[in-house]
């Protein structure tokens, strides 16, 4: 099932994911971590053994993450671009999960504070949010850092800016650093390769950046594993799709998706559904023929309730 990040990038629309990106301009990343913590408790809770194992807690997942501000807030003194840098890679050892290791807990938020390492797109997401967390706690109001990600880059590469007005001549740069590399700063022949075409270096939106984390999280999820219930990981997938199509609506292309894990889970009625809404807008004859003949098999099947 092909899910790239680029291809959510050109189909752009949806009123949610525009309202959110609205309501997230003033804490872009406080907002994003909202969800993130909802999604984490949801996932969790999916995928969990059996009926009896306990469910993680939304509230002690919060106060983990406010005691992490608190803690950079004490470390950051005086607030600069170096020293939030050496306090989140250095001081509190966060880095990136190893390579090939695939596991959906990488772009979970309770594994990223437990173990202090994450995929791409999770460990810069708690990055940002770190940034904005010290910034606004900051005696120095003079001094803002903030960090944005951009287009054409990698998950694990960031903007961070910082502005210093306390003098007649402010002081404002930016430096793209690279949390695979524990933050290291990226001269330009070390991003020139992704920087290219008209929408270089431009600013991806709140909605686009947590794009990201779920189709990281669902690349991991569609691996076999033995830690949960096959159901339970298609159950996961079909929560995250959910709310990709909710952000992007106009990709056709996830309603044909949906329906293949549902019609997996017993879901006929509801797969039905989603494949009438997706052969609306897709020709039959350039269709792949497994959703061509599963569409046909459940029109010809009466609908049953959902198991």
């Amino acid at each position: 099932m092909p899910h790239s990040f680029e291809k959510f990038l050109t189909g752009r629309s949806g009123t949610l994911a525009a309202a959110w990106d609205h309501a997230a301009a003033s804490a872009p990343w406080s907002t994003l971590m909202k969800e993130w913590i909802g999604l984490t408790v949801a996932i969790r809770n999916t995928l969990r053994n059996s009926p009896g194992s306990p469910s993680i807690d939304r509230e002690a997942l919060e106060k983990r993450l406010a005691f992490l501000g608190w803690d950079l807030e004490a470390r950051v003194q005086p607030l600069s671009v170096d020293n939030h840098i050496r306090a989140f890679f250095t001081d509190l050892g966060f880095r990136p999960a190893p390579k090939g290791s695939g596991e959906p807990d990488g772009s979970l938020l309770d594994t990223v504070l437990s173990r202090h390492e994450g995929a791409g797109s999770a460990l810069t997401i708690l990055f940002a949010w770190a940034t904005e967390t010290v910034s606004k706690t900051s005696s120095e109001s003079h001094t803002k850092l903030s960090v944005e990600f951009v287009k054409n880059a990698p998950a694990h590469i960031v903007r961070l800016r910082f502005s210093d007005t306390s003098n007649d001549a402010p002081d404002e740069r930016a430096e793209y650093i690279s949390a695979e590399k524990n933050g290291q700063k990226l001269e330009s022949s070390d991003w020139i390769d992704w920087c290219h075409g008209k929408t270089a270096l431009e600013r991806l939106s709140v909605s686009d950046v947590w794009i990201r984390l779920m189709l990281e999280l669902r690349a991991a999820l569609e691996k076999p594993s033995t830690r949960w219930p096959e159901s339970a990981g298609l159950r996961a997938q079909v929560l995250l799709l959910d709310q990709l199509i909710a952000l992007r609506p106009s990709l056709i292309r996830l309603f044909a998706d949906r329906a293949m894990l549902r019609h997996r889970l017993g879901d006929n009625a509801g797969a039905l559904d989603d494949l009438k809404r997706f052969f609306a807008f897709q020709d039959r004859g350039s269709a792949a023929p497994a959703l061509v003949s599963l569409y046909d098999l459940l029109r010809l099947t009466p609908r049953q309730p959902v198991p």
